[in-house]
């Protein structure tokens, strides 16, 4: 709610402002709720305007004024990547939905594979080495980066937009085809804890 009046209250007294300029303001009456229909729609004719032939070239050609400012090229060019990656129904570049055990052992967290071998890293033996993006809630389009071993990659029954409906409602959509057995998921193997460090705890533990 105080966003929407936000906006309100911010778009009404730019057209007071303007009102204003020429004598108006005394006249017109800018009743409340006005600004916000104001912006849904400005908004709803820039997606018109976009839409159209005219609109893709104008915009193309924002865009490539952008990519030749120095310093910003690089941060636009990387968040339209992210947005054309999320917002891209034709073709999604994840290429399968898995359980990785994250953020620490026993807890599991879902994520998108977006290259089964990432080039240059291997472990020893020959396994492969995944980039998986973990998405957060409820906005997937930031999320943590992992790079792990095939092996530690359990494949999820669900689908990408099943996965998503998943993060964004933070649990309360859960789709029929999320059944897996916690026995089908991979357990990292138990860390041995140096000898030194569990005597430097006794020794701290009988301190106490």
């Amino acid at each position: 709610a105080w966003l929407v009046n936000l906006i309100d209250g911010k778009t009404r007294h730019f057209l007071n402002s303007f009102l204003n300029q020429f004598g108006w303001g005394e006249s017109y009456v800018i009743p409340l709720g006005f600004g916000l229909l104001i912006v849904i729609v400005g908004i709803c004719f820039v997606g018109m305007v976009a839409s159209n032939f005219l609109g893709r070239r104008f915009f193309a050609m924002i865009e490539n004024l952008i990519r030749k400012v120095p310093g910003v090229s690089w941060i636009f060019n990387a968040s339209h990547q992210v947005s054309h990656a999320f917002l891209n129904r034709k073709k999604s570049v994840f290429t399968d939905v898995v359980f990785v055990e994250y953020p620490r052992k026993g807890i599991y967290s879902i994520g998108f594979v977006t290259n089964r071998t990432v080039p240059g890293l291997q472990l020893e033996g020959g396994e492969v080495i995944r980039s998986v993006f973990i998405p957060t809630t409820p906005n997937p389009t930031s999320g943590f980066l992992l790079f792990v071993p095939a092996s530690q990659c359990a494949p999820c029954p669900m689908t990408v937009e099943e996965s998503m409906k998943l993060i964004i409602s933070g649990g309360v959509v859960i789709p029929e085809s999320l059944t897996v057995e916690m026995t089908e998921l991979p357990i990292l193997p138990n860390l041995e804890v140096p000898q030194e460090n569990s005597e430097d705890v006794e020794s701290v533990a009988k301190l106490g």
